[in-house]
C-alpha cells in the first residue's frame, strides 16, 4: 500500500486529537510531600487524592450552578493557574486544641472563563477546595455539586437526621459505605470514612457564611454526594422552640456575586491525626472582631446537662427548674472556682415569654437569681432556642455586662 503525504497527515491527526483533547492533570503536593491532589480539567472539574503514594479518593467532581448563567465546572475553559506556598502561624482568639496553629500548605488557584476560579489547597493532613466568583449585584445559587467516590471499601461513621431540620444530636450510624443508598437518611457534617486498613477521611466544611450547610447522601459505587436545603420563603408555627417551613425557593442560596464560597475539605490520617487536625480553623476567614481581650474561655456549671436535678447529701431541697436549684448551681460554681454558670432555655415556661418561669417546683424569681450571681461574682450565660426571642432575654438578664 502506497502512503501519500495526505494519508500520513490524516494518520498523525487521528493519533494526536485524542491526546490534545485531554489536558494534563495539575498535581499539588503537601509541604511534606505525603499528600497529593491531582486536578483534572476536561468536560468537568474533578480531583483525586493520595496519601503516601496510595490512592484514597478516586474522584471528587465539583460544580456550582448560578441562576441564569452557565454552570461553573461544566465544560470549563481554563485561563491560568497560580501556585502559592504558605507557611504561617495562626493565633486563635479562643484556643480549642492549640494556642497557636501552624498553617502550612501548597495551593493552586485556577482561573476560568465566565468570571470564576477554584482554589485548591493541600496540607500535610488534608485537602480542600472552594469556588471564588466576581461580579456586581446578587445571584441565586440553584445547586452545588460535590460527588465523591472513594478508591477502597470504607465504613461510614455518620449522623443521620430525619431531615434538614436537625439539632445535630442523632446517634452515629456505622455502615458500609457501599450499602448506603440514596433513599436512606442523609448525613450531617462532619462525616468520617474509615478504610479497611484504618486510614480515616473526615469530610467537612469551613468558612460558611450566607450559605446553607452541606449534607450528604449515599450513591452507588462506594460513593456519596452533597445535598442542600433550599431557601425558605414562608414559615408557620411549630411550638415555642421552632418554626415550620411552609414554602421554599427553587434555589439553595441568594448571595452576592463577588465572594468566596465555603471550603470543602477532607482531613486524612490516623485517629490521632484526625483528633489533632485544625483544618476548620486554618480555612476559616480571619476574625472580624478586632479586640478579643474580653473573650475569656472557662468551665461552666450547667443545669441542662442533668435536667436541673442535682443530687447528693447537700441537696436538701426539691430539685428542678426552681429558685433553690439555680442557687445551688451558683453556689457550687463559687465553691469550686468555676468561672461561669449557664442558665439554659428550660428555666422559662416558654421561649416566647422569658418573664414567666417554669411552673415545676418553686418558681424562680429572676431578680433574686441575678442578685445571688452578682454576690458570687460569677458571670451568667443564657441560652435560648429561637434567635428572634433572644433579645428580651438578653435585656432581662443584662448579658454581656460585667457585674461587680
Amino acid at each position: 500500500m502506497k502512503l501519500t503525504i495526505t494519508h500520513l497527515c490524516h494518520i498523525v491527526t487521528a493519533l494526536i486529537l485524542p491526546f490534545t483533547a485531554i489536558a494534563a492533570p495539575t498535581r499539588i503536593q503537601s509541604p511534606d510531600g505525603s499528600v497529593e491532589m491531582s486536578v483534572e480539567i476536561n468536560d468537568s472539574i474533578c480531583y483525586s487524592v493520595s496519601k503516601d503514594g496510595k490512592l484514597l479518593i478516586k474522584r471528587i467532581s465539583i460544580a456550582l450552578s448560578p441562576e441564569g448563567a452557565a454552570v461553573m465546572g461544566v465544560k470549563p475553559s481554563l485561563k491560568k493557574t497560580t501556585r502559592q506556598s504558605v507557611n504561617e502561624t495562626i493565633t486563635p482568639a479562643v484556643p480549642i486544641k492549640h494556642s497557636s496553629i501552624s498553617n502550612r500548605y501548597n495551593s493552586a488557584t485556577m482561573q476560568f472563563d465566565d468570571g470564576y476560579a477554584v482554589e485548591f489547597r493541600v496540607f500535610d493532613d488534608g485537602v480542600a477546595h472552594r469556588f471564588v466568583t466576581s461580579g456586581k449585584g446578587n445571584v441565586n445559587i440553584l445547586d452545588e455539586v460535590y460527588n465523591v467516590t472513594l478508591a477502597n471499601p470504607a465504613t461510614a461513621h455518620i449522623q443521620q437526621p430525619w431531615g434538614f431540620k436537625t439539632a445535630y444530636e442523632e446517634a452515629y450510624s456505622h455502615i458500609p459505605l457501599a450499602e448506603w443508598k440514596y433513599t436512606d437518611r442523609m448525613a450531617t457534617l462532619p462525616a468520617l470514612m474509615e478504610n479497611e486498613d484504618g486510614t480515616l477521611m473526615l469530610f467537612s466544611e469551613s468558612d460558611l457564611s450566607d450559605y446553607p450547610c452541606m449534607f450528604l447522601k449515599g450513591t452507588p459505587g462506594n460513593s456519596f454526594c452533597a445535598v442542600f436545603p433550599r431557601v425558605p420563603t414562608a414559615f408557620g408555627d411549630d411550638g415555642d422552640r421552632s418554626v415550620k417551613i411552609l414554602q421554599e425557593a427553587p434555589y439553595i442560596a441568594s448571595t452576592t456575586r463577588n465572594r468566596m464560597y465555603p471550603w470543602r475539605f477532607v482531613a486524612i490520617g490516623s485517629p490521632a491525626d484526625i483528633m489533632e487536625q485544625t483544618l476548620v480553623c486554618q480555612l476559616a476567614a480571619p476574625s472580624e472582631i478586632e479586640d478579643t481581650s474580653w473573650i475569656r474561655p472557662g468551665t461552666a456549671s450547667w443545669e441542662w446537662w442533668n435536667g436541673a436535678t442535682p443530687y447528693g447529701e447537700d441537696v436538701d431541697f426539691e430539685s428542678g427548674f426552681n429558685m433553690d436549684t439555680y442557687k445551688y448551681f451558683i453556689d457550687f460554681a463559687s465553691r469550686n472556682n468555676i468561672p461561669y454558670i449557664i442558665m439554659d432555655e428550660g428555666w422559662a415556661m416558654s421561649t416566647r415569654d422569658p418573664y414567666t418561669p417554669q411552673s415545676r417546683g418553686k418558681r424562680p424569681r429572676n431578680r433574686k437569681v441575678r442578685k445571688r450571681e452578682r454576690r458570687r461574682c460569677i458571670p451568667m450565660a443564657d441560652m435560648a432556642d429561637c434567635g428572634k426571642q433572644l433579645r428580651p432575654l438578653q435585656n432581662l438578664l443584662g448579658l454581656g455586662r460585667k457585674r461587680a
